[in-house]
């Protein structure tokens, strides 16, 4: 009994002093650089800890024309490409392309990118020509063929590739641009979804919110590996960064949740903006690829994920990224090994492989006494409120 209340105590005392540590990095370091780079009206590249505001107030970003201020060109609806990619699912195609059609922000090209062989999709593209909506064939470009083809055609400043189970807020796409306009070197911006069944035509009756968080690739690294859920279809790319990327790699090495690695490496050297609020609907069906354990990657997958996080947001616990990794990484690794790879290895197999692909550190091993379950969870509404109170406004 007094080795259990010992350790107890143990384990109490270092929750407490990591807990202290998170505390004194995220309110006491960087105010004064931020401050100093909103006064001047331009964003560079900061730390997550750097952006924190402890009184809460959200920082703004001025909307004023850019190229009298810092040299950069205003970008209108006609400099965004949206793709469709679609797969044998016209009735929920239908309720897509409606949406991007009613966007308030007009003038776009729209393409959909079939990767089926259901010939009604091409019906279904057909009855939307008079809307200059075009229809192009993936097939031959195999399993990741939509967005091959996304990538090969994309050819104005932005592109986006949308998917046919979802349905996209009709103010996005103005939105996007506002932020873009507002900031140089926005190379990325995306947003939340909200779940709906597929094929339910939803009304988005909420406005979006100009209000949400501007990333370097670190931030945006560190922010996603705190649980911060972003959607691949609402992302919008700068095209030039987009075209770079060597996506059969990327998901031959990540299997299909690429998707994240995908836009940390879009990102770049520039800047993510991140909308708090929902930007459209994702469809939830039974045919969806998320959700199919016949298309789970192997073990290498994840533990591929696992070492690039790493490699961007380091394992030193004094910093806010270190210790975001130090916290949550056993809890990564166990929720990879539950449900998002083959179960072709053992649970101990597993763990070995993790170590010998610098998945998991010494430093995030020994937090293991302190990163249960409660404490996750803890650790998880702090950042959330951290995230919360640095919110700032994207556009005016």
């Amino acid at each position: 009994m007094q080795e259990r209340t010992a350790r107890v105590k143990a384990i109490a005392r270092i929750l407490f002093l990591t807990l202290k540590t998170f505390r004194r990095h995220v309110l006491k370091h960087g105010m004064i650089y931020t401050l100093i780079l909103l006064r001047i009206g331009f964003v560079t590249k900061m730390s997550t800890s750097s952006e924190i505001d402890p009184t809460g107030t959200p920082h703004r970003v001025t909307n004023t024309d850019s190229k009298s201020i810092c040299g950069q060109n205003l970008f209108y609806a006609s400099d965004i490409q949206i793709f469709i990619a679609t797969y044998d699912r016209p009735a929920y195609l239908k309720l897509s392309i409606e949406s991007v059609l009613g966007q308030t922000a007009g003038g776009f090209e729209i393409t959909v990118l079939d990767n089926g062989t259901n010939p009604d999709t091409k019906k279904t593209v057909e009855a939307f020509s008079p809307h200059k909506v075009h229809y192009r064939t993936s097939r031959h470009l195999g399993k990741h063929g939509n967005l091959l083809l996304a990538q090969a055609l994309a050819s104005n400043a932005y592109v986006m590739v949308f998917h046919d189970d979802d349905q996209m807020h009709p103010d996005y796409i103005r939105n996007v641009l506002a932020a873009i306009n507002a900031t140089p070197n926005i190379t990325l911006v995306t947003g939340r979804m909200t779940a709906t069944p597929a094929g339910t035509r939803k009304p988005f009756d909420v406005p979006i919110a100009p209000v949400g968080h501007l990333f370097d690739q670190h931030d945006y690294a560190t922010f996603r590996y705190d649980s911060g859920s972003v959607f691949l279809p609402i992302t919008v790319y700068k095209t030039t960064l987009f075209k770079k990327l060597d996506l059969s790699s990327l998901f031959e090495t990540y299997g299909k949740w690429g998707d994240t690695v995908l836009i940390i490496d879009a990102i770049d050297k520039g800047l993510a903006a991140v909308f708090s609020a929902s930007c459209g609907w994702y469809g939830v069906h039974s045919g969806q690829d998320s959700a199919d354990l016949n298309t789970l990657p192997s073990f290498a997958a994840w533990l591929a994920i696992e070492s690039r996080f790493l490699s961007i947001l380091g394992d030193n616990p004094k910093t806010f990224s270190g210790l975001s990794f130090c916290m949550m990484n056993r809890r990564h690794l166990a929720s990879g090994f539950k449900r998002r790879i083959k179960r072709n290895v053992t649970c101990d197999e597993y763990y070995q492989r993790a170590w010998e692909r610098s998945s998991i550190t010494d430093c995030s091993h020994r937090f293991r006494f302190v990163s249960n379950h409660l404490t996750q969870k803890i650790f998880l509404l702090i950042v959330k409120f951290i995230y919360r109170k640095r919110e700032r406004v994207l556009y005016e």
